[in-house]
C-alpha cells in the first residue's frame, strides 16, 4: 500500500513538472515587434521600413538602445525577406555582415533595462542589406533576441510587410512643351482650312529646362491629339501630314524652339463643338530612348455654327 502511495506520489510529481514545463515553454516572449512601411516602391529605389518594440511583459527585460547612426539597428534586429516564390533577393555586403554580427552587452544591465509598457522606435533600411531593383511582391519580417545579455535568448518575430516592386518609371524629361491657338473658328474656317494652303494652326514652343545645350531636329513631326469634351476622338483624315521640312537646331539650356503644327490637315473638325488639342513630340531625336515623349498642355478650339445655319 505504501509502495502504491509513493507511486502515485512520484506520478503525480512528474506530472506536474511537465505541466509546468509545459506553460514555461508556451509563455509569450515578453517583447513584441511592429514593422510599418510603404506597399509600394519602384524598383531600385529606397526602402526603408519603421521598427517599434514594446515591453508587454509585467517585468523589465534587458534591451539595449541601438543607434541608426552608428549603424547598430541592423546588429540588434535582424531582417528577413524573400518573394512570392520563397527566393531571397539578392545580399548586398553590408547585408552580409550584419546578418552576422551581434553585440553582447554584459556590462550594462542598467542601461539596458526596460521597464513594462516601454517602446523603442527605430528605421531601417532594407534596401541598403539586399538589392530590390527586379519587380515583384516581397514579404518583409524583422527579428531580434528578446534579451541581449545572450544571443542565445528568445528569438521575437515581427509581423510581415509585403511591399510590391513595380518597374520603374523613365526620369521626366528636361523639356517644356507648350501650345496655343485660336480661342474659336467658325464651321467654314474649319471646311476652308481642311486643305493644306491655310491650315488651323497651332504654335508649340519647345523649352530646354537642362543645364546642358541640346541639338534637336526642327520640323520633326508632333503627334496631333484631339477629341472631343465627351472624350469622342475627332475624325482623322487621310492622307495628309503635318509637319515641315527637317533642319538640326542647338537649344542652348532655357532657350524654346516655336514651330507651327497644322491641326485641321490631320483632322476634321467641321462639325461645331468644342475641340480639346493636344502635342507630343517624339525625344530620340535629341538622343533620348526611342519612346521618349514630352506631352503639351491641352488647348480647346470652339468650331462655330457658320451664321446662317443658325436658327432665327
Amino acid at each position: 500500500m505504501r509502495l502504491q502511495r509513493n507511486t502515485a506520489f512520484v506520478t503525480s510529481a512528474f506530472g506536474l513538472m511537465l505541466c509546468c514545463a509545459s506553460a514555461h515553454s508556451q509563455q509569450k516572449p515578453p517583447l513584441t515587434i511592429t514593422i510599418s512601411g510603404p506597399r509600394t516602391i519602384p524598383a531600385g529605389s529606397d526602402l526603408t521600413i519603421h521598427i517599434v518594440t514594446t515591453n508587454v511583459s509585467d517585468q523589465s527585460v534587458q534591451i539595449c538602445s541601438a543607434s541608426e547612426q552608428a549603424g547598430t539597428v541592423e546588429v540588434y534586429y535582424k531582417v528577413a525577406i524573400h518573394d512570392e516564390k520563397g527566393e531571397e533577393p539578392p545580399i548586398t555586403d553590408f547585408g552580409r555582415r550584419a546578418k552576422t554580427s551581434y553585440v553582447v552587452q554584459e556590462n550594462a544591465r542598467t542601461l539596458c533595462e526596460w521597464p513594462p509598457n516601454w517602446t523603442l522606435a527605430y528605421s531601417m533600411a532594407v534596401s541598403k542589406q539586399y538589392d530590390l531593383s527586379k519587380p515583384g511582391k516581397y514579404i518583409v519580417q524583422v527579428t531580434r533576441a528578446a534579451s541581449d545579455l545572450s544571443p542565445n535568448s528568445t528569438v521575437v518575430k515581427s509581423n510581415e510587410l509585403t511591399v510590391t516592386v513595380v518597374p520603374k518609371q523613365p526620369d521626366a524629361l528636361p523639356f517644356t512643351l507648350t501650345i496655343e491657338g485660336p480661342a474659336s473658328v467658325t464651321a467654314a474656317e474649319a471646311s476652308a482650312a481642311a486643305g493644306p494652303g491655310n491650315p488651323i494652326r497651332v504654335d508649340a514652343e519647345l523649352r530646354n529646362i537642362s543645364h546642358h545645350a541640346v541639338v534637336i531636329v526642327w520640323g520633326t513631326l508632333y503627334i496631333v491629339r484631339i477629341h472631343t469634351e465627351d472624350g469622342q476622338q475627332a475624325r482623322p483624315r487621310s492622307g495628309l501630314v503635318n509637319g515641315e521640312s527637317l533642319k538640326y537646331v542647338s537649344l542652348a539650356p532655357g532657350q524654346t524652339s516655336y514651330q507651327p503644327v497644322a491641326v485641321s490637315t490631320e483632322y476634321d473638325l467641321t462639325k461645331p463643338g468644342d475641340y480639346i488639342v493636344q502635342l507630343l513630340r517624339p525625344m530620340d531625336d535629341a538622343g533620348y530612348p526611342e519612346g521618349s515623349v514630352v506631352e503639351s498642355n491641352e488647348w480647346i478650339i470652339t468650331v462655330l455654327p457658320d451664321r446662317h445655319n443658325v436658327p432665327q
